[in-house]
């Protein structure tokens, strides 16, 4: 199990003069966390998801509810909010916190839409810039990290926006539709249920399906699931001390050895070996596990 960690960055040294300058960043993997009236300092930015059940919360009074959904979600905190939970679930969740100097230039930066609906849903995570943050994470104490991730925080957030953006151009059915069948995408590789029981979950006829993901995806469902599955290995192999063994569990293959038989066609070498041969000695302390 992955430890929920929180990354001070306020005392580090910066190079340079970056107007949005990150006090933490948080990793909460699987973690349940109860507001008490909790006034919040400065701007927490969150990206949550996998919520297992639902929750309950009063924000400045005013009562919210969210329901179980593996989706992403994107929540802006501004400074001075107060929150109380009444019912609380597990979930994910990854957090940028500001100091509440910097919160006037962040608003502006990010669009004032933010003011108006600080929270939604959203179908992908920008994945790329999310494993440079991990590796940025393993490597605080090097002049330029901090700065590094500052600006990384930048770049996660606008592919979020611009993403959420682009969509708002477009019809709000075509909106729905392509938001539904990412979510398809999403949870693929994470679960075990055949294909027409996901398709059932999700309101989906087969023949809708296929000719909906031919628009954004070049390869099959199957395809694309396996592929998923095995670049989480890889960075599991690469980014922890986990055994092949407990991989295979974390990554949905049905066995060890059929991880194995997998792993081998794919990549013509072992899990083993693929750890020996590809970690590099520059990051020899694990990841932080994100």
């Amino acid at each position: 199990m992955e430890i929920p960690q929180v990354y001070q960055l306020s005392g580090k040294r910066r190079l340079f003069r970056y107007p949005y300058r990150l006090d933490s960043i948080g990793w909460m993997p699987h973690h349940i966390y109860e507001h008490r009236n909790t006034v919040i300092r400065g701007c927490f930015i969150c990206l949550s998801g996998n919520a297992e059940g639902r929750s309950t919360t009063m924000v400045n009074g005013k009562m919210q509810k969210t329901e179980p959904c593996r989706m992403p979600h994107f929540s802006f905190i501004s400074p001075g909010t107060v929150m109380h939970s009444l019912q609380a679930s597990y979930h994910d969740e990854l957090f940028f916190h500001y100091p509440e100097e910097c919160v006037p230039a962040l608003m502006d930066f990010l669009g004032p839409e933010l003011l108006a609906e600080p929270g939604f849903f959203f179908s992908r995570l920008p994945e790329q810039i999310i494993a440079e943050i991990r590796r940025e994470l393993t490597n605080l104490e090097v002049p330029g990290t901090a700065d590094r991730l500052d600006q990384l925080a930048i770049r996660l957030f606008t592919e979020i926006l611009c993403g959420r953006r682009e969509s708002d151009t477009g019809a709000a059915s075509g909106r729905n539709s392509r938001l539904k069948l990412h979510s398809v995408a999403a949870a693929l590789p994470e679960t075990a249920e055949p294909l027409a029981a996901l398709l059932r979950h999700f309101g989906y006829s087969e023949r809708t399906f296929y000719r909906e993901w031919k628009k954004d995806f070049s390869i099959s469902p199957a395809e694309y699931k396996l592929r998923k599955r095995l670049d989480n290995a890889c960075r599991l192999l690469l980014e922890t001390d986990l055994t092949p063994g407990e991989i295979a569990g974390k990554c949905a293959f049905s066995s060890t050895a059929h991880f194995y038989r997998i792993f081998r066609k794919r990549f013509l070498t072992t899990p083993g070996k693929f750890r020996l041969e590809r970690q590099s000695p520059l990051f020899e302390g694990k990841s932080p596990g994100l």
